[in-house]
């Protein structure tokens, strides 16, 4: 059963404002191991949002700089400390996720091949449709289509879905049954092979449909839904496990 969620000792933030040096970074220390169930929540609902294209030790990091500035800036006048760290966590993590290209380097390269396609098409003073640019390039025009649809969803789908993700709850690390399930959930989802996480990654964060998924790995359909249906399998009989 969720555990009841529980506040840290008032007495740790008085100690903020002791002369005792020793006496300040203690409690600085404590308060943050205490609510690293916020940061964890946090991250991991940023991380797997954008399908893992950033590490998430590292992404840990910049969350705890956020943590910690919220530690500094908060008074107990202002209400809930998780409402308020979780803003200033949030802020950080965000920061950190601008700065990341999330696209594999080989569909950059693709990219780059239709965007010097469309200019030299451009400078020839011609119409740069995706059939010119097919033509242009030597690829079929589903393929032109195909990257053209996947360079927007890197542009607008999961960094800028991921960073302004709605907050269902601030209490994130209330729950503890719930974290709990998201952990589980992780070392699952670490078990697969790396092509069953990039398949599963394009069809819930980043829209694709298995035959589009197919098209773009150039592989049988009858293959993709085979390896979408045995992942989907072992993540519910896991988690299942857990319930039971």
């Amino acid at each position: 059963m969720p555990r009841a969620r529980t506040d840290i000792d008032p007495h740790w933030w008085e100690l903020l404002d002791s002369e005792d040096f020793e006496e300040v970074e203690l409690a600085k220390d404590t308060i943050a191991r205490f609510y690293q169930g916020l940061v964890d929540g946090l991250v991991l609902t940023r991380w797997t949002a954008i399908g893992k294209q950033i590490d998430r030790e590292e992404l840990k990091s910049y969350a705890n700089i956020g943590l910690m500035q919220a530690i500094l800036r908060y008074k107990p006048s202002q209400g809930s400390f998780r409402r308020f760290a979780s803003a200033r966590i949030q802020g950080a993590i965000a920061d950190e996720m601008r700065t990341v290209d999330i696209a594999p380097r080989g569909f950059r390269k693709e990219e780059r091949t239709i965007t010097d396609a469309a200019e030299s098409l451009r400078m020839q003073g011609k119409e740069d449709s995706i059939e010119a640019i097919a033509a242009e390039s030597g690829w079929a025009a589903a393929k032109v289509e195909l990257v053209q649809r996947r360079s927007r969803s890197f542009k607008h789908h999961p960094i800028d879905y991921a960073i302004n993700l709605p907050e269902h709850n601030t209490d994130v690390e209330s729950d503890a049954f719930a974290l709990a399930m998201c952990a589980r959930l992780v070392r699952v989802f670490d078990q697969l092979s790396t092509d069953v996480q990039y398949l599963l990654a394009c069809c819930y964060f980043r829209g694709y449909t298995l035959t589009e998924y197919a098209d773009m790995q150039n592989i049988p359909l009858a293959t993709v839904r085979d390896l979408h249906r045995d992942a989907v399998f072992r993540v519910f009989a896991e988690v299942h496990a857990e319930l039971v």
